[in-house]
């Protein structure tokens, strides 16, 4: 008997990737899946003849051009909107597939056929020790991404994901609204993925099937996105009573988080992201309605508490080390007494 597969549409997001767009698509062409229905780049306003690389060497690779460089969100969108199959292989530019890597994904989510996002395990070409970070984790209460430390043997269900790579389901996507196009840089991938937990469609990891990033690490300042996008994270998400309930530890924490890019000399970049999120809050408060109207999970159930992220030079010193676990400690001791009531 023939195993029955459905059909997916592979779009690859690209801007400016022609040092590596190519050895993507080379492994996209190799996908040992019999029911890729279409490959699509869509570029986003790339400036470096990414265009003319798809053309030359993939002719038989439809092209969509943005035009002007709109962001990754927007790109995902348009990648949604242009999949003609239901089930939609989304890759950014800098991700090299296995051969088995489709059918790993595809067989996984008739497995759990709830899973709103299903997730290849990414291993960086330049850094494995990432792998962690990219491949599974949680939202911490203060609004902070919480890595899996360990790589399951099976396939495993985490609240978000890396956006690098995804197997979606085109109506599930759109009827979540997409991928908000305000975020513009970072965080947008995990408000989309975040979104879909909250439906009550989690993300799943699968360890068997692997693909390789590319792309060296970016050098690219991240503080006023890192600001702003966090408060419009936490408005969109949160229940009121979340936010009421978490205020005094995070006040705690925004008061650290700007200490220490003062001392990094990012100050500015703090004040500027916060009084951002500011001026947005009506139509935030617009989107986070929409939210919550599809929203079923409480979240006690998938916010959590633990290890806060600290950069490792700091840590050489003894007595930041000590006061580090006291930090974290109080934050996870704060989240015990109020999570039952949230």
């Amino acid at each position: 008997m023939t195993e029955s597969l459905p059909r997916v549409s592979v779009v690859i997001i690209n801007y400016n990737g022609v040092d590596r767009l190519e050895q993507t698509l080379h492994a996209v062409e190799l996908l040992a899946y019999p029911e890729v229905a279409e490959v699509v780049v869509v570029d986003d306003g790339s400036s470096d003849g990414s265009q003319f690389l798809v053309r030359e060497r993939f002719p038989h690779i439809r092209l969509v051009e943005l035009g002007q460089n709109q962001g990754a969100a927007a790109a995902r969108n348009r990648a949604l909107a242009e999949a003609g199959s239901e089930l939609i292989f989304l890759l950014d530019n800098d991700i090299v597939v296995e051969p088995d890597c489709l059918s790993h994904l595809v067989r996984a989510k008739q497995k759990v056929p709830h899973a709103g996002a299903v997730h290849p395990t990414i291993i960086d070409q330049h850094d494995p020790r990432l792998s962690a970070h990219y491949n599974g984790g949680f939202i911490h209460y203060l609004c902070a991404y919480i890595p899996k430390d360990q790589v399951e043997e099976d396939h495993a269900v985490y609240d978000v994901v890396s956006g690098g790579a995804l197997l979606l389901e085109k109506s599930l996507a759109e009827r979540i609204g997409g991928f908000d196009e305000a975020y513009v840089f970072n965080w947008e991938d995990g408000d989309f993925l975040f979104r879909l937990t909250l439906t009550g469609r989690p993300c799943l990891n699968v360890t068997a099937a692997k693909v390789t990033h590319t792309a060296a690490p970016r050098g690219t300042s991240k503080a006023f996105f890192q600001v702003r996008n966090r408060w419009f994270f936490i408005i969109k998400m949160y229940g009121w009573r979340t936010i009421a309930l978490s205020a005094p530890a995070l006040i705690v924490f925004e008061c650290s988080q700007f200490l220490f890019l003062l001392l990094k000399g990012a100050g500015k970049e703090y004040v500027t992201g916060t009084w951002a999120a500011a001026r947005q809050l009506p139509e935030l408060l617009r989107k986070r309605r929409a939210v919550h109207l599809l929203k079923v999970a409480h979240d006690r159930d998938v916010l959590r508490s633990g290890d806060l992220y600290v950069p490792p030079q700091l840590l050489n010193n003894p007595v930041l080390r000590v006061f580090k676990r006291a930090y974290v400690g109080f934050f996870n001791v704060y989240w015990l007494l109020i999570r039952k009531f949230v």
